[in-house]
């Protein structure tokens, strides 16, 4: 059995999380079973109601559905979640789309109405070839861009449904790349959803020292936004005799006349 060395040491929250499960039953969870499995882990109270809210959280977590690289699932899975009739909002941050069908098929999802937000790394938007991004501007999607590289391979339906782990391009998805999707419900959609609007935010909000970022979000027509310094948060408040330390801004709108369109 795993112990933390120290009389108070603390439990990494993964590691409570492994061993916890071992005690917990397969289907449903009665009440303070998350309890008494920790207890039977070996995690004593005192230490278990410091992660208790993290450790439940990732405990609801399901894997509804799972596919290996090279599976003929891949792709009509992934059509049948962007192509729900009910769906309503649609949040992808990926490193490469190309896929055509899939481009297709959120196209047609922003003609009946669904709201498509994409965050992509700019390299790859721009990358010869590559006019997907173009496309679904075109279309009504909106997208922001990270100037750093951005390897998220993510999808969010609704903020229930959760897709991760493969690049949106036939051999990602097809290929012999040794990757693997899996399909997320419960807690963790959610954490992933805050983290993508927390993005979002600081790549749409504007800059006090930014004219060209303010041009980008009310028109078209921008040359390429170079980076610049994020905005205050609460940690970047001045100190007195400090110098306040700089960071660089990475996230930004994406126009076409930054990707090459017209």
């Amino acid at each position: 059995m795993y112990k933390p060395k120290g009389p108070s040491a603390q439990w990494p929250v993964p590691k409570a999380v492994s061993e916890i499960a071992k005690h917990l039953p397969e289907f449903e969870l009665p009440p303070d079973s998350i309890s008494i499995a920790a207890t039977q882990a070996g995690i004593r109270p005192k230490s278990f109601r410091y992660i208790r809210k993290q450790v439940t959280e990732r405990l609801q977590t399901a894997v509804a559905d799972f596919w290996f690289n090279g599976d003929k699932r891949a792709e009509a899975e992934i059509v049948k979640y962007i192509s729900d009739p009910g769906r309503k909002s649609i949040k992808i941050g990926m490193f490469l789309l190309t896929h055509k069908l899939l481009v297709e098929k959120l196209k047609s999802a922003l003609a009946a109405g669904v709201e498509v937000k994409l965050i992509v790394d700019l390299c790859q938007a721009r990358g010869k070839g590559n006019s997907s991004i173009e496309d679904l501007i075109q279309a009504g999607a909106q997208v922001c861009h990270s100037t750093a590289t951005f390897h998220w391979k993510v999808a969010i339906f609704d903020g229930q449904i959760l897709i991760r782990s493969q690049n949106w391009t036939k051999s990602g998805l097809l290929g012999p790349n040794f990757e693997c999707t899996l399909v997320l419900s419960g807690t963790i959609v959610t954490l992933f959803e805050q983290e993508f609007d927390r993005m979002w935010t600081t790549a749409t909000q504007d800059h006090p020292s930014s004219k060209r970022l303010k041009t980008a979000l009310t028109r078209e027509g921008t040359e390429p936004l170079p980076e610049e310094e994020s905005s205050h948060s609460p940690e970047d408040t001045p100190v007195p005799g400090k110098k306040r330390k700089k960071r660089k801004r990475t996230l930004f709108p994406t126009t076409l006349a930054l990707l090459g369109g017209h």
